[in-house]
């Protein structure tokens, strides 16, 4: 899932394609819940914001350093590595730590939440 949103962004110059693709990609593996607020916050933002990554970037080798860890029914914590501009504009290098919510729609599960547990200081 984080490899196909991942290829959206990156080979989807046409913001139409981008939008059409995210959404096809949420209702595949996100709930009708996430698919809403994913809806109002593209509203709101725009492209500028990516619910899945909670608005962290991914680079070409960051599908490499994903690691996925089962923490209870239902919750994974997901992390991986990324380069990205600080506030200051100079490259740095950021460990991503999400923890994921997994809910059951029709017998399939699907992405219910995701929230940030990255410490940009680190």
């Amino acid at each position: 899932m984080y490899a196909k949103n991942d290829s959206i962004w990156r080979y989807g110059y046409d913001p139409h394609k981008i939008k059409t693709g995210l959404a096809a990609l949420y209702r595949q593996y996100c709930s009708m819940k996430f698919n809403k607020e994913s809806l109002e916050e593209q509203r709101r933002m725009g492209l500028d914001h990516d619910l899945i990554t909670t608005g962290w970037t991914m680079v070409i080798n960051s599908l490499t350093t994903m690691r996925i860890k089962k923490i209870s029914d239902n919750v994974y914590h997901v992390s991986y590595v990324t380069n990205m501009e600080d506030l200051t504009g100079k490259m740095k290098v950021y460990n991503i730590v999400l923890l994921v919510k997994l809910t059951k729609e029709k017998s399939v599960y699907k992405i219910d939440d995701v929230t940030d547990l990255t410490n940009p200081d680190m």
